[in-house]
């Protein structure tokens, strides 16, 4: 049986530089801040960010994010960040980050855009996760962190 969890968080966002009204394709350079409370189990239908097997649910789950910057010519965007995935142990997201890290490292090193999803073993889950990793390669995107943090289940 599938459980549907939401993260709780609130993300806020500071002007760093205001866009000049005079420069037509111009925009703000902005810094996200993110606070995460923890998780809702919530019905299918409802908006969810992950689903697990009910069997995965604990009181205590581990997410595991990334921060990187973004932007284009015109603005920049720092702090932005993306959801990877929730995970009842430690084992795993050990792995997940490490093969992040790996991953960033060999796109610096090469800078190669291989924008494929990374597969990871799990190894205490025993399963194998998609990893989308384009979100913070590109000309304009840089990575800054992976990490982790204990949520645990709102009431």
């Amino acid at each position: 049986m599938k459980q549907y969890i939401q993260i709780s968080k609130n993300d806020y966002c500071q002007t760093l530089r205001e866009a000049d009204p005079n420069e037509r394709y111009d925009g703000d350079d902005i810094c996200h801040n993110h606070v995460i409370h923890g998780f809702y189990s919530v019905k299918e239908k409802e908006c969810w960010d992950f689903v697990l097997d009910v069997e995965e649910l604990h009181s205590r789950l581990y997410l595991v994010y990334v921060l990187y910057d973004t932007g284009d010519s015109f603005h920049s965007e720092e702090n932005c960040i993306e959801l990877i995935g929730v995970y009842s142990n430690i084992e795993d997201v050990l792995v997940i980050e490490e093969a992040i890290e790996l991953d960033h490292r060999k796109y610096k090193k090469t800078k190669e855009h291989d924008y494929n999803p990374m597969k990871v073993l799990l190894p205490k889950s025993n399963k194998i996760q998609e990893i989308s990793t384009c979100t913070w390669k590109g000309y304009f995107e840089t990575f800054n962190t992976v990490e982790t943090k204990t949520i645990k289940l709102l009431e």
